[in-house]
């Protein structure tokens, strides 16, 4: 029997200060997902990066400050994930939350995604963001 196991890899286009271990957070929320497998790569990029991935694959302009893909399958995962570092430091301002923890919002988020969830229609929205704030909860109180 082949033994599963789970690969985080963590990259920075652009240079970062987050004040909590990465990894073991995302690990974290893959165990709480139930996750036993898989490639989980996280980038965090520039506006300008996040820029060209947007209008490249979703033909939309502008900044947003998250992209996931999954090129495998959702039991088995190969997920790329792009994290606006300058869009989050915004996000977190504007909502007033720490930029750390809007780090660990958009982590949740793109797991999520590479999970099956989406958030095109309302009715989406409402069960990522009430399953989002459930892992949030758990990790951060």
């Amino acid at each position: 029997m082949k033994t599963k196991t789970i690969q985080i890899l963590i990259n920075y286009q652009k240079q970062t200060r987050i004040s909590f271990d990465l990894h073991s957070f995302i690990a974290r929320l893959l165990e709480l997902k139930s996750v036993t497998g898989g490639v989980f790569e996280f980038t965090f990029v520039d506006n300008t990066t996040i820029r060209k991935l947007n209008h490249l694959y979703f033909k939309k302009k502008g900044t947003t400050d998250i992209i996931s893909f999954n090129l495998g399958t959702e039991t088995e995962i190969l997920g790329d994930i792009y994290i606006a570092v300058d869009v989050a430091k915004q996000n977190a301002k504007r909502f007033g939350n720490t930029f750390d923890n809007e780090i660990k919002l958009l982590l949740a988020h793109g797991i999520l995604h590479l999970l099956g969830y989406r958030d095109y229609s309302d009715e989406e929205r409402h069960e990522m963001e009430w399953e989002q704030n459930r892992l949030l909860e758990e990790l951060i109180l």
